[in-house]
This record gives structure tokens, C-alpha cells and sequence, in this order.
């Protein structure tokens, strides 16, 4: 892990997860359009949620620097964005991959994680 400071905080700069090009697009898209209605939005996070009934659950919100980006977090740098992640979490998501999937049934962001034991029934929540 590599110390940078970006947005005037101390962040560690990772590359533990890998975003697939769906979901780089569908990123840069939607980064784009939210920066135009709020410009302190520098890019996107990733949290974890307990959740559903296998008991942990992926979160994607913008990222605010001190409004829930803080110093000490990690992040994976792209040509377009920034991904932000809790450091209390990285344990859960090394090596994961994030896919971007839109259908005719669904469409959004989707987590392929080496480290889940499971998941519940409906696809909701996991657990490692």
C-alpha cells in the first residue's frame, strides 16, 4: 500500500479489487452526471452493510471528503474515478471483482468475491 494525498487527506492507495470495464464506464457515467448537481462528490465507496439474512451486504454511495471519506481510507485509482474503501473492510474484499450487469430482468453493480462462504437464498447479503 503506497500513502498519497488526495482531496487534502491521507488515503492509501490499493489495488486489491479489480473493476471490470462495464463497471468503469458505468462509474465515469455516473460521476459525471452527479458532479454537475454536487461538485464535492470525488468519486465513488464501497462499504458493507450488515444485512439480509447471510449477514453482510456491498454498499456504493459518493464519496465526500469528511462527510464519509476520511483520512486512512484506501483507494483504487482509475483514469476517470476513484474508489474509496473503508479500511475496516478490506479484509472482505481483496481480490473481489466488480461488474457492472444490466439486462432486461435487472441491471447494477455486482460483486464477485473469492472470499464469501455464502450467500443468503434471494442473493442479498453474503457471508465470509
Amino acid at each position: 500500500m503506497k500513502p498519497i494525498e488526495l482531496h487534502n487527506l491521507k488515503l492509501k492507495e490499493v489495488d486489491y479489487i479489480i473493476i471490470s470495464e462495464e463497471s468503469q464506464q458505468k462509474i465515469s457515467e455516473l460521476l459525471a452526471q452527479k458532479k454537475v448537481k454536487e461538485s464535492d462528490v470525488v468519486g465513488v465507496l464501497v462499504t458493507l452493510n450488515q444485512k439480509g439474512c447471510a449477514g453482510l451486504a456491498y454498499k456504493i454511495e459518493y464519496a465526500k471528503p469528511n462527510i464519509n471519506l476520511f483520512d486512512g481510507f484506501e483507494v483504487v485509482r482509475h483514469k476517470n474515478f476513484d474508489l474509496f474503501i473503508n479500511p475496516k473492510i478490506s479484509l472482505y474484499l481483496i481480490g473481489t471483482k466488480m461488474e457492472y450487469k444490466n439486462d432486461v430482468l435487472k441491471s447494477g453493480f455486482f460483486f464477485d468475491n473469492p472470499n464469501s462462504k455464502g450467500s443468503c437464498g434471494c442473493g442479498e447479503s453474503f457471508f465470509v
